[in-house]
C-alpha cells in the first residue's frame, strides 16, 4: 500500500520565503514531521540567510527520521531537493517510511 500526500507549507521571515513540501506520508506521521520541521526552523537565528537555510536543509533529513521513529519507522528512505530563486526557497521531501517495526514483547529487568 502506497501512501501519497503532498503538503505545502510556507514560512515568511524578513522577506525570505521558505516553502516545504512532504510527499509519501499521511496522518500523525506527517503531522509529527511538520511539527518537528516547524519547531527546528523556528529555532534558527533570524533574519534567515542563505547559509542558515542550507544548514537547516542539511539537517532536515535527520529530523524527519527522528519524527518517524515514535511510529515504528526506523529505516525511512528520504529524497530531498532544495531550490532557490532570489528570496524564495523550496524544500521538497519524498519520504518512503520503510518497514514498520513492531515490538512483540519487551522484558525489562
Amino acid at each position: 500500500l502506497s501512501l501519497l500526500m503532498m503538503i505545502v507549507a510556507s514560512h515568511v521571515f524578513a522577506e525570505i520565503q521558505i516553502h516545504s513540501q512532504f510527499k509519501g506520508v499521511l496522518g500523525p506521521e506527517l503531522q509529527n514531521i511538520q511539527d518537528r520541521f516547524n519547531l527546528i526552523l523556528s529555532e534558527q537565528p533570524t533574519p534567515y540567510t542563505d547559509e542558515i537555510i542550507r544548514q537547516f536543509y542539511q539537517q532536515s533529513q535527520e529530523q524527519i527520521l527522528h519524527a518517524l521513529q515514535p511510529f515504528g519507522y526506523f529505516k525511512p528512505k528520504i529524497k530531498s531537493t532544495l531550490m532557490s530563486k532570489g528570496q524564495e526557497y523550496w524544500l521538497t521531501y519524498q519520504i518512503d517510511p520503510g518497514p514498520l517495526l513492531r515490538i512483540h514483547s519487551l522484558k525489562i529487568e
